[in-house]
């Protein structure tokens, strides 16, 4: 496991920006900052043009991807579109619908949190995206039994909810719970075919 602090160093305006940017997204109790600044990372250090998010939520992938300057299409089974620069919205099946969508350079799977929900998602994103991120992975049993038999071989797993100075520091959430889980990334050609 990697700690976030040991892989992306950010400078002062990029964790300004996220802080101004961040925190208005009504729809969680507290963004996580950890995966919106390593996809934002990954995006930039690859200097992705295009990425895929499944699972929209309150924008907060897709906003973080597209800050790098990235196009993202971003899918969710509900929800509605909202104009945000460089953000196009999907309604509907990632199921359906990322199997006719062209290639991506990143590609954050955070949607349907079923194994075979997780397992499809995964098979079709290895065939359209050169980084995969896959969240909640060691949360949910599900999950990351998805993520280990469809990307054996990924490269590492970054601990979430660990920014320094965010209400979830320091290894515990919001009740005192130790948490232990993260994200998954995989990279085409190195974990996965």
């Amino acid at each position: 496991m990697i700690n976030i602090n040991d892989y992306i160093k950010p400078t002062k305006e990029e964790i300004d920006w996220f802080d101004k940017n961040m925190f208005e997204i009504k729809s969680q109790n507290r963004p996580d900052l950890e995966r919106g600044m390593l996809l934002y990372y990954l995006c930039k250090r690859y200097k992705a043009k295009k990425c895929l998010d499944i699972g929209t939520a309150g924008f907060f992938s897709a906003k973080s991807m597209a800050y790098s300057g990235a196009r993202v299409d971003t899918i969710d089974i509900k929800g509605e579109s909202v104009n945000y620069e460089n953000i196009n919205f999907i309604k509907g099946d990632s199921g359906d619908i990322v199997p006719v969508l062209g290639e991506y350079d990143v590609c954050f799977v955070d949607g349907d949190h079923s194994y075979m929900g997780v397992k499809e998602d995964l098979q079709n994103c290895k065939k359209r995206c050169k980084i995969i991120v896959a969240h909640d992975y060691g949360n949910l049993p599900e999950v990351t039994r998805a993520i280990d038999e469809e990307l054996p071989s990924f490269e590492f797993i970054l601990e979430d909810r660990m920014w320094k100075g965010a209400p979830y520091e320091n290894g515990v959430d919001k009740h005192g719970q130790k948490i232990d889980y993260g994200v998954a990334v995989a990279f085409k050609g190195k974990d996965y075919e």
